[in-house]
């Protein structure tokens, strides 16, 4: 009976962890489920398998570099192209993910550029320009050049939807040579417009 009890229990609490998931498609772990231990749903790799550790704890995970786009940088966000239906456009092309930017204040990679340089200096610039380039005559938030190689993109509407993230994972030809496993690129919208908020590299130590 005592034994019966707890797997009532065990049932009881993963149902309730499954209704307070605010979207669909929002899961509780399999060791909320069943009581088997995290090791079970550890993605396969030795930096996944760290990185889960600690996204688990509450902990940042190591080898994350951050590049602020939103509110709180030089940029206060950064207007891209929508469709007719205030949905973020996205085009991959050339083995590029492309996101077009409408922002006015940018219409070159020669104005965004100097607008850096301006508020932040000649090292910020550089380190930006492998972030942004024109295609077609048009500014665009590049991810997958240098040589990275896409594998898979994942798109991740959060609740609210309010803020929008691409997951770009590589192949494993660019974990060896770049040491870049994924690139998060998120977004925010605000006044029905959405703007580039932070690039997130996720690199292996």
């Amino acid at each position: 009976m005592r034994c019966y009890s707890k797997k009532l229990l065990a049932f009881t609490t993963a149902a309730v962890l499954w209704l307070s998931g605010c979207g669909r498609g929002i899961k509780p772990s399999a060791e909320a489920v069943s009581g088997a231990s995290s090791e079970q749903v550890y993605p396969v790799g030795s930096y996944e398998r760290r990185a889960a550790e600690l996204a688990a704890a509450g902990k940042d995970i190591a080898g994350r570099e951050v590049i602020d786009l939103g509110e709180e940088s030089i940029f206060g966000g950064i207007a891209v192209a929508c469709d007719g239906n205030g949905e973020l456009l996205a085009e991959e092309k050339e083995g590029e993910l492309r996101f077009r930017i409408t922002d006015r204040r940018f219409r070159s990679l020669s104005e965004l550029l100097r607008f850096v340089r301006r508020h932040a200096g000649e090292t910020e610039a550089r380190r930006l320009s492998g972030c942004f380039a024109e295609r077609n005559g048009t500014l665009c938030f590049l991810v997958g050049t240098d040589g990275r190689i896409i594998k898979d993109i994942r798109r991740n509407i959060q609740c609210d939807s309010q803020r929008l993230t691409f997951s770009i994972t590589y192949q494993n030809q660019t974990r060896s040579r770049n040491g870049i496993i994924r690139s998060d690129v998120s977004f925010v919208r605000k006044d029905d417009i959405w703007r580039l908020d932070a690039l997130t590299e996720l690199r292996a130590r």
